[in-house]
């Protein structure tokens, strides 16, 4: 159950993800930690996803698409 709601989460996290330079984005974001390829597969769930990669694929994502709760509390 617990994988299935992981796996879940990636596809979200994929789909959100820019089709372009994402994974080289993510690589260093890690500074090189892992290789763009190496984060691709992770996140196309080829090899076991790395917490530091999901994290970091989450940031991106936040970077991308922020929230509006900082547009909301800077009209207050």
């Amino acid at each position: 159950m617990k994988k299935q709601i992981k796996d879940e989460e990636i596809e979200k996290i994929k789909k959100q993800l820019p089709s372009a330079g994402a994974y080289k984005i993510i690589s260093g974001m890690l500074n090189g930690a892992y290789k763009p390829n190496t984060v691709k597969a992770m996140i196309n769930q080829e090899r076991t996803m790395s917490p530091a990669v999901l994290l970091e694929a989450k940031r991106l994502i936040e970077i991308i698409n922020p929230t509006n709760t900082d547009q909301n509390e800077s009209n207050e």
